[in-house]
Order: structure tokens, then C-alpha cells, then sequence
């Protein structure tokens, strides 16, 4: 066997070992989705493989939630700091619960109506 011919397999070994290195460290990646409050201060941090489920409780809710979709004075917003996705903008529930389907990783600047304390916890549904 030629020098070149046992050159070529030393590199095509390299490279398949590579390839396996590179696959393994994608495949195994997550990153943050980080939730921040109107004055930029974390209020929430999860480690991420796929979006999930974001539920923000408002704490001191005083009066009812409008039965119609057109107060906009009571939706929560999320604003993604990064720019990378779009903003959501949801009205909470009857238990006070504002639910963010599918948000991806990144950092989320949540808006609550009126200042109003709230609280944030992920959901794996």
C-alpha cells in the first residue's frame, strides 16, 4: 500500500470522526429563553431544546377580564429583545393567566397591563 493511499484513509477517518464530533454537539444543543420584566431585571430562565409554554399569572387583578378581545389595555405583550421572532400579544383568562404558546429561546420582554405584579412559570405540554 502506497503512502498517499494510507495519507487518504488517516484523513478520511479524521474527517468521519469530525463529522460524528460536530453531529453530536448539534444534536445535543439547547439555549435560554429568558423572560425579563418592563425594567429589563430576569424574572424567569429555561433551558430550551424546543419552544414551549410560557404562563404569566397576574397577581393583584382587581377587576374582571373583558369578555371581548378589544380592550387592549389588558393584553399581555411579549417582546422579543433579541428581534429575532415576532411579538405576542395575548388577553389572560378567567384565572388571570396570560398563555404564550410555542415561544422559542431567546430573551422576552413581558408588558403586563396597568404594572400589576405577575408571576412566570414554564409549562412542558
Amino acid at each position: 500500500m502506497s503512502s498517499q493511499c494510507r495519507c487518504l484513509r488517516l484523513i478520511t477517518r479524521a474527517l468521519c470522526a469530525l463529522m460524528f464530533g460536530l453531529f453530536w454537539v448539534v444534536s445535543g444543543y439547547a439555549s435560554e429563553l429568558k423572560i425579563v420584566d418592563s425594567v429589563g431585571l430576569v424574572r424567569a430562565i429555561k433551558v430550551v431544546r424546543a419552544p414551549i409554554v410560557v404562563v404569566v399569572t397576574i397577581e393583584n387583578e382587581t377587576r374582571t377580564v373583558p369578555s371581548s378581545g378589544t380592550d387592549n389595555q389588558q393584553e399581555c405583550r411579549a417582546v422579543n429583545v433579541d428581534g429575532l421572532a415576532a411579538d405576542r400579544s395575548v388577553l389572560p383568562d378567567e384565572a388571570r393567566r396570560c398563555v404564550f404558546r410555542n415561544m422559542p429561546a431567546g430573551i422576552w420582554q413581558l408588558e403586563i397591563p396597568q404594572d400589576r405584579e405577575w408571576k412566570v412559570h414554564f409549562d412542558e405540554e
